[in-house]
């Protein structure tokens, strides 16, 4: 019985390091580019449209940079050709996604592998400086 109790607590022991250890060693610092899947209402700063009643499907080149994570949390910033924003954001305890923000919208992230994330982009047009709405997707790559 005592064999088979040092037997349990060594898995136990196992797998909660392994745990940590998988956590620990995933970090977004760094830069990353992709393309954003979208489609915009009306007239965005990223995106190129002309009026307010306007549709657009659009593919828009973005990098984002990650300076900073201290754990779970990060921050950083991300840009088009158009425009830079500011954002933060942080990392659900399994490291594998998250949720971020900008100064108008809010990101999904979805940690794919230690070279890719997806990153889910809305904003809705009331909550908007330009009085615009987004939503649009775009995997991302280390570079």
């Amino acid at each position: 019985m005592k064999l088979l109790m040092n037997f349990i607590s060594a898995l136990c022991m196992g797998f909660f390091c392994m745990v940590a250890t998988a956590s620990d060693d995933v970090t977004l610092v760094g830069t990353w580019k992709g393309v954003a899947h979208g489609a915009i209402m009306g007239i965005d700063t990223h995106h190129e449209g002309k009026t307010m009643d306007q549709i657009k499907h659009v593919k828009t080149p973005f990098t984002t940079v990650i300076e900073k994570q201290e754990g779970r949390s990060f921050s950083g910033y991300h840009f088009s050709s158009h425009r830079r924003e500011n954002m933060i954001g942080a990392l659900r305890v399994d490291m594998k996604s998250g949720i971020a923000v900008d100064s108008d919208g809010i990101m999904l992230i979805d940690v794919i592998d230690k070279t890719h994330f997806e990153l889910c982009y809305a904003h809705a047009p009331e909550n908007s400086k330009q009085g615009s709405g987004v939503a649009a997707c775009v995997e991302y790559t280390r570079q």
